[in-house]
């Protein structure tokens, strides 16, 4: 019988002791099923974005997911974007290449990322339609947003039409856990 991998929130942001290069704070790695659930959400972009140039993780911690994304998509440019210092733990430990301190609602972050993602992965933050808003001027046209929450969640699909996304259909052959791709609805200007 297959082995159902459910999503488990990262870490939480809880203040603690500045960190310093090579450490990380609970340094704990991800355990068997969070790195099965890091190589499931990587690989459901395989089928819309197979080689994109460049990744946003948002919340991502100590970088294990763009870690274990690495695996299918090698080439890749992967970033981080957290509130906490354990991004810069994460680019010391060389898991992404440029690490952001912030929060994807601060108009500041956002105007230095505007359009420069491919793919943007939202794992273990809540998809609220404010924060989706604010992800949106930061992919770039033709991007996909990579949302931890099931295809068939009402509060993810209405928080994700509230913010103007549409979801990708999901493959035939999915997973029992599979995360929601979405690409942002393109507003047509009145001529």
């Amino acid at each position: 019988m297959a082995e159902v991998v459910v999503p488990e929130p990262q870490d939480p942001v809880a203040p603690g002791p500045p960190v310093t290069p090579g450490q990380v704070p609970g340094g704990r790695p991800p355990g068997r099923l969070e790195r099965l659930r890091h190589l499931a959400a990587a690989r459901a972009v395989l089928a819309v974005a197979p080689e994109p140039e460049s990744w946003l993780d948002v919340g991502c911690g100590r970088g294990y997911f763009c870690a274990a994304a690495r695996r299918y998509f090698p080439y890749t440019a992967f970033d981080g974007l957290d509130a906490t210092p354990l991004v810069e733990a994460a680019r010391e430990a060389g898991r992404i290449e440029e690490a952001h301190r912030g929060l994807p609602e601060d108009p500041v972050t956002s105007l230095r990322l505007t359009g420069r993602y491919d793919v943007i992965s939202l794992l273990g933050v809540r998809p609220r339609p404010g924060r989706l808003r604010a992800i949106r001027p930061i992919l770039r046209d033709g991007g996909h947003l990579l949302v931890d929450a099931r295809p068939d969640s009402p509060a993810a699909l209405s928080a994700l039409t509230a913010a103007g996304y549409r979801p990708v259909p999901p493959p035939r052959r999915r997973l029992p856990w599979q995360p929601l791709l979405a690409r942002p609805v393109r507003v047509r200007a009145e001529r």
